[in-house]
């Protein structure tokens, strides 16, 4: 027996003694190959291998190794050759997936519609099979190609959000076995109905009512969303939450709807008088004209509600969202209604790692004390995100024992100015020129902006290298009353026409501007400058004193790229009569307009908007030819000569694209004349193209416009410009 036993021992001990032999660690690599391999290339799969030959590898390093190769997603199986291992060399062995021969989709049947303006235009597919076709040959998914599946779960999911991207959040993307094809199945889910969860009082038909959702169609963000905020709202609702479910078919969904009715009484009771308290906004008869009548017989919570839903939807209507309605009891038929109507206790800023607080606090509304309105919430937003400081600006409340708690968190933009251009000297004169730019925005986190600019020699003959400059600075933050106070020095060079000789204008000047807001978008702005002017083949300088007063009005959403809301501007500037020097009276008047617009085969994560603009002006005759407005050019009707212009009018009509934060593009009509000389052929026009980009809080444009009012052709006139166009 014990012989048995020890000759067992012996030859366990010979195995293990094999088995260490054949797998001895560290291993140096006298040898890397793949074996398989008949359309994947060599160096495609062993770049991701961490390791080389001559290396020392351990059994974790041939394992990574295995796993990097199957991760490539081209092969079925990856395993090594254990015999070719007992010889130093690692040699992995792959089984390709098979070549797509073939790509099929289905599932995108369904269509939407095309409107501008409320008008359908026409209905296309959700999805396009040639849009699926382009995602996944992006992904390399093509015919040809051996089928990575790492590649394919990336198209399909760059699929779906394709979908979520035109605002279809629920659709299921798969993939069939590839044989001899390659079938991608799209489930488009329609909506069925909906479930409604957490009623006790309110009937189930009064909720569905509120549900606007088409039956039978795709379900849209936008629906559902608008749903969502018109029952959250809503007097009879005090939390609402959405959820999904699967229906019977496959293609079909339910939406849960789980609400939690807003409780003010909790047993029927006879009402016969509302005492009502709370209410510093309203006066009490003015709410109690907005209650229902009064029933003779005992009433539930739900009746209640209908019976104080005026009141509520004045208060929310007014932008007081914060309001809370609240049953102190009810006592001989008289019900104590106390009001609570979002009085803010507290204001926390936050995210500001460079901008000093009181700068936000000074571009604010919002102020403790105050009763919280969405109306201040979007003025905040406008004044804060004009100042260039910030890429957002989002607002957060609740509700504390003492009131609302109200939570400012700005994003604070990483670049705020920079230095650029250029010099370089004329070989031929040894004189400098070229342009040179200094931009920085709030300057140490204190709301100070300054701005140098500086060109020389870009203007003007040879001999006299004219310069232009401009030294500016504005504050936001250090005059208590105004929004911003700014001083400016400046000279100014450019070429006019005197008695057909062309001669070299400069000015010199200095500008104080003052902005002091009127009411919520509205603000007055109050500006005087004087300059020296000189026309280089006259001997005296013409000195002129300029009174400004600019009344002005903007509630668009978004300071730098708008997608509704208007601009109006009225300005009057008068010189003279008050000093010595040049005198003259000019109008102006500018009206902006933008609304939101959808055109469905643009993603809808990239803001769209028609834009329109008309300016016109009027100026007395004694307006100098620096003062008038430059008809034509990159500021009024682009790819055209630009002449000045007394009195005018011009229009401008775009389409705007945002493709990135801070990059844009354009579709343009401008169009405008000279009312001096109102004659058709002197009418101005042309249409084109921009790209704009803001770049450090300076937005450059480039235009591509093709002129109407000469002889045509198909050569664009290029033009830069820098500033919004409106």
């Amino acid at each position: 027996m014990m012989r048995k036993i020890t000759g067992l021992l012996l030859v366990w001990l010979i195995a293990l003694s094999a088995v260490g032999w054949a797998a001895q660690y560290p291993l140096t690599v006298a040898e890397l190959a793949v074996e398989g391999n008949d359309e994947i290339k060599l160096r495609d799969i062993l770049e991701v291998v961490p390791f080389k030959k001559g290396d020392i590898v351990e059994e974790a390093d041939l394992r990574a190794g295995s796993q990097a190769i199957f991760e490539l997603g081209w092969f079925d199986e990856v395993s090594m050759d254990q015999n070719a291992l007992d010889e130093g060399r690692v040699v992995y062995k792959v089984t390709e997936n098979p070549v797509v021969r073939e790509i099929v989709v289905s599932g995108n049947i369904n269509r939407r519609d095309y409107n501008l303006f409320g008008i359908k235009l026409f209905d296309a597919p959700i999805m396009p099979t040639f849009l699926i076709r382009n995602l996944l040959w992006q992904n390399e998914v093509r015919k040809g190609n051996v089928l990575s599946q790492t590649a394919l779960m990336t198209g399909l999911e760059e699929i779906k959000a394709q979908y979520q991207s035109r605002g279809y959040p629920l659709i299921y993307v798969g993939a069939g076995d590839l044989t001899e094809s390659l079938g991608i199945e799209i489930v488009e889910l329609k909506y069925s109905g909906s479930i409604i969860e957490g009623l006790r009082e309110i009937p189930e038909s009064f909720v569905q009512d509120q549900i606007n959702i088409p039956v039978d169609r795709p379900l849209q963000m936008a629906d559902i969303s608008r749903t969502i905020v018109g029952l959250s709202q809503s007097i009879y609702f005090s939390n609402v939450e959405v959820t999904h479910q699967q229906g019977l078919d496959r293609d079909r969904f339910w939406l849960r709807w789980t609400l939690d009715e807003r409780a003010l009484l909790t047993s029927p009771e006879i009402i016969t008088s509302i005492a009502m308290d709370g209410n510093t906004i309203y006066s009490a008869s003015e709410l109690e004209s907005l209650v229902g009548d009064l029933p003779e017989q005992a009433i539930g919570n739900f009746e209640l509600l209908g019976l104080l839903e005026g009141i509520y939807d004045r208060y929310t209507q007014a932008g007081y969202t914060r309001v809370e309605l609240s049953v102190a009891g009810v006592e001989a038929g008289k019900l104590s209604l106390h009001i609570k109507e979002g009085k803010i206790s507290e204001i926390i800023i936050a995210g500001n790692t460079r901008t000093h607080e009181y700068v936000i606090s000074r571009n604010s509304e919002l102020e403790v004390g105050d009763i919280l309105n969405q109306n201040d919430l979007l003025v905040t937003y406008q004044q804060l995100m004009a100042l260039g400081y910030f890429a957002n600006v989002e607002f957060a409340d609740e509700w504390s024992d003492s009131g609302v708690v109200v939570t400012l968190k700005v994003v604070e933009k990483s670049d705020l100015g920079g230095f650029g251009g250029s010099m370089a000297i004329d070989p031929s004169t040894g004189e400098l020129f070229g342009e040179l730019s200094l931009n920085e925005k709030n300057v140490f986190g204190t709301g100070q902006d300054l701005e140098l600019s500086y060109s020389r020699g870009l203007v003007g003959t040879e001999d006299l290298s004219p310069s232009t400059w401009n030294l500016g600075y504005s504050t936001v933050a250090y005059f208590p009353g105004f929004d911003r106070v700014g001083v400016n020095l400046y000279q100014k060079t450019e070429e006019v026409e005197v008695d057909e000789i062309m001669a070299l204008n400069i000015t010199l000047g200095t500008e104080l501007s003052f902005s002091y807001p009127l009411a919520d978008f509205s603000g007055l702005g109050l500006a005087f400058r004087h300059e020296e002017e000189h026309i280089s083949n006259e001997a005296h300088w013409t000195p002129t004193d300029v009174f400004d007063v600019a009344l002005s009005y903007d509630d668009t959403d978004n300071p730098f790229f708008p997608t509704q809301g208007s601009r109006r501007r009225i300005s009057v500037e008068k010189a003279g009569g008050f000093s010595a020097g040049r005198e003259y009276t000019k109008f102006d008047l500018t009206w902006v307009h933008f609304v939101p617009i959808t055109m469905s085969l643009i993603g809808s994560d990239m803001e769209q908007a028609l834009g329109i603009r008309i300016k016109t002006g009027w100026g007395d005759p004694q307006v100098p030819v620096s003062q008038q407005v430059e008809l034509g050019g990159s500021t009024s009707i682009r790819g055209v000569s630009g002449a000045p212009a007394r009195q005018y009018v011009f229009a401008n009509a775009e389409y705007r694209l945002q493709l990135a934060d801070g990059l844009y593009a354009t579709a343009f009509w401008d169009g405008g004349f000279d009312l001096g000389t109102v004659r058709i052929k002197d009418v101005l026009s042309s249409f084109g193209f921009e790209l704009g980009i803001n770049a450090a809080g300076i937005i450059m444009r480039l235009d591509f416009a093709w002129a109407l009012n000469r002889d045509f052709n198909w050569i664009p006139v290029f033009d830069f410009g820098f500033g919004q166009m409106f």
